[in-house]
Formats: structure tokens, sequence, C-alpha cells
């Protein structure tokens, strides 16, 4: 599998330093990601941020970060909310933040989730 987002970011060396060529080679950083194609990683970020799915699976992740689980299907119409918020309030992650510490999935732990913490390693509660 070729990956996308790699080709973008090949200008950068294993430290992160920028280079031009490797082993000699000029480094070609353009590449295509979902049909959408891309220059160099500035280009890349710019679709990125520009993808259609990158706000609902931002949201989606940092609901699932806070609630210790990935977001569950009864959970889709909290996170479809918070995804119209995200979007109301120009997508700042502080609002966001908020709205999913107020959310009742934040305040409540289903006994499934209950359990699967009392089982967790201690490090990992």
């Amino acid at each position: 599998t070729i990956d996308p987002i790699g080709f973008g970011l090949e200008n950068f060396d294993g430290l992160g330093r920028f280079r031009t060529h490797d082993n000699g080679a000029l480094i070609d950083p353009s590449g295509e990601l979902d049909f959408e194609p891309f220059d160099d990683a500035l280009d890349l970020m710019e679709t990125i941020a520009n993808h259609p799915m990158l706000a609902p699976c931002f949201v989606r992740t940092l609901y699932g970060y806070a609630n210790g689980h990935l977001p569950e299907a009864g959970e889709a119409p909290v996170t479809t909310a918070l995804e119209d918020e995200f979007e109301a309030v120009g997508y700042r992650v502080k609002p966001l933040v908020s709205a999913i510490a107020r959310s009742a999935g934040f305040r409540t732990v289903s006994k499934t989730n209950t359990a699967e913490i009392q089982g967790a390693p201690r490090g990992a509660r």
C-alpha cells in the first residue's frame, strides 16, 4: 500500500530536518489524497484542513478520548450535535472541549465501561 501522506512529508528526514534530496536523488513531495492532488507539505496541510471528514473525525476522536472509549452507535446523536456545534463556533477547539464536558456521555459511565475500567491494569485507569 502506498502512503499518500508520506509523499507530502518526504522532504523531512527521520529527525524532521528539511531536505531536497535523498541519496543524491531529487525528492518529489507531490501526491494525491482522496483524489485531491497536492504539491508539497504545505499543500498537503491545506488538503487535509479542507477535507470534509476532518471535523467529524476530530470531534469523534476527542469525544472518545474524553470518555475513555470510542463513540458507540447509541452516541451518534451526541457526536452529531457536537459536530454541528463545532462548525457553528468556527471550528474552535476550546468551545468543543467545553461542549464535550457538558455532554451526558462525559458525565455518566455505563456499566460496561465501569467493568472495563475496573478490569483495567492499575496504570491504565
